[in-house]
């Protein structure tokens, strides 16, 4: 960003607007553990592996989608569904080209299943508000002379572990991920951050310029302890 250095009323607005900045840089670093930002394609860039830094070449973290892909490329179909490492996919094809089927509480117990039976069990979902409405749904009851009322379910228990919803903005269609759920226990999965700082670049005429820069990768300690869904609507 940059602050052109002119007379005005008021103090300097470089503070606020390196807080600003701050602000988008974090979301950046948010959507690397997703794995968005590397291709177009939001489903072709979750799934990229990471690119080793050279003197010549920058370096990429992989997000976490790939990790859990497990190195595989293909769905192998099952009898409900296609399994390609700890992804499923519930599309109609079973094989992630087919068109969404209904997210139900069979198939959500069979996702947290699928962490359960590799040794975990799932505490948090990530989901898009398309999905999140859907799950509202599968819990109802009727109200009857309440002057409240609230339709959010946040927890879910099951035989396969308690799980919490959270409501994510990257998951949607502008990403193609508004299908998509991201199951798992996220003790097993942290961000180490080798380094982040705030530098002052050269002046551009007579403005200021700062520029935060990080470096970070993304450890996933046990990838069994995750599962995603796709396919659902």
């Amino acid at each position: 960003w940059d602050q052109q250095k002119v007379k005005s009323y008021g103090a300097p607005d470089m503070s606020t607007e390196a807080q600003k900045a701050a602000v988008a840089h974090a979301l950046d670093i948010e959507m690397a553990i997703v794995g968005l930002g590397r291709d177009a394609n939001g489903r072709i860039s979750i799934m990229k592996d990471y690119i080793q830094r050279t003197d010549a070449v920058p370096g990429e973290m992989a997000g976490i989608f790939h990790y859990l892909a497990l190195g595989q490329n293909t769905y192998t179909p099952a009898a409900t569904h296609g399994v390609m490492g700890n992804i499923l996919t519930f599309d109609a094809n079973k094989d992630g080209t087919g068109a969404a089927t209904a997210l139900d509480m069979t198939k959500l117990k069979t996702l947290l299943r699928h962490v359960w039976v590799n040794g975990t069990m799932a505490k948090d979902i990530f989901l898009g508000s398309a999905l999140k409405d859907k799950v509202d749904d599968l819990v109802s009851r009727q109200w009857k002379g309440e002057k409240s009322v609230t339709n959010n379910v946040t927890d879910i228990d099951t035989a396969y572990g308690t799980v919490s919803f959270h409501l994510h903005r990257f998951f949607n269609e502008d990403n193609n991920l508004e299908d998509a759920l991201l199951a798992g226990n996220f003790d097993y999965a942290k961000l180490g951050e080798l380094e982040s700082r705030l530098e002052t670049m050269a002046k551009v005429d007579t403005s200021d310029k700062k520029m935060y820069y990080t470096s970070c990768t993304l450890e996933v300690r046990n990838a069994f302890a995750f599962a995603a869904a796709f396919g659902l609507k």
